[in-house]
């Protein structure tokens, strides 16, 4: 049974070039790990087209690597912090399973960049027991000038502790190149010494 992804949470809804670019990934049905690691990628490229949103992009997939959900950085323009490509990504995927209140553990997501605290926190305790990350925390904070918040040092470590496979760098350079790419001022430190005003 195929069930429609879903694009809208409340009153916010995904731009209509995310929803292509889903659709146009679940058409060409390539579920390697280097297809599911471009989709995210182009979404991180939209998401800084789109009304400046954040040069991130994340979707979740299922036990058989079919696509279940997908988001963008929407902070600015849907006005909330909590918006965060992977926060998106989840909470659409929760539409898909309402029926507990964790995602399954089969399921995994997949994100442009490694994760901020907010949403380390997240996924630690999303139920999903996968993740697969293409840049790194550390180009995000040197390339785009984000600050991604404290997060400890072993963070790979406590996932794999719940049983989380990790896998890292996966088409590191690509993703890279969208977060240098990236000119968007706002959240960006001033002068290394904190956030801009």
């Amino acid at each position: 049974m195929n069930v429609p992804l879903p694009f809208a949470l409340g009153a916010h809804a995904l731009p209509d070039l995310v929803r292509d670019a889903a659709a146009a990934f679940v058409e060409r049905d390539d579920r390697s790990p280097e297809a599911r690691a471009r989709l995210v990628i182009q979404l991180s490229k939209l998401s800084t087209e789109l009304d400046n949103g954040g040069p991130f992009g994340a979707a979740i997939f299922d036990a058989d690597d079919k696509l279940v959900s997908v988001g963008i950085n929407r902070v600015v323009p849907w006005g909330s912090y909590e918006f965060h490509a992977e926060g998106v990504a989840l909470a659409l995927a929760k539409t898909v399973a309402p029926e507990h209140f964790m995602l399954p553990e089969r399921w995994s997501l997949v994100t442009s960049s490694a994760p901020c605290c907010m949403c380390f926190g997240r996924i630690f305790w999303s139920g999903l027991r996968g993740l697969a990350i293409c840049a790194r925390r550390e180009d995000v904070e040197s390339l785009t000038g984000f600050d991604e918040g404290p997060i400890p040092d072993e963070w790979q470590s406590l996932l794999r502790a719940r049983s989380f496979t990790v896998t890292e760098d996966i088409l590191r350079d690509e993703a890279r190149a969208v977060l240098a790419a990236y000119k968007g001022p706002l959240y960006q430190r001033a002068s290394g010494d904190g956030p801009a005003q």
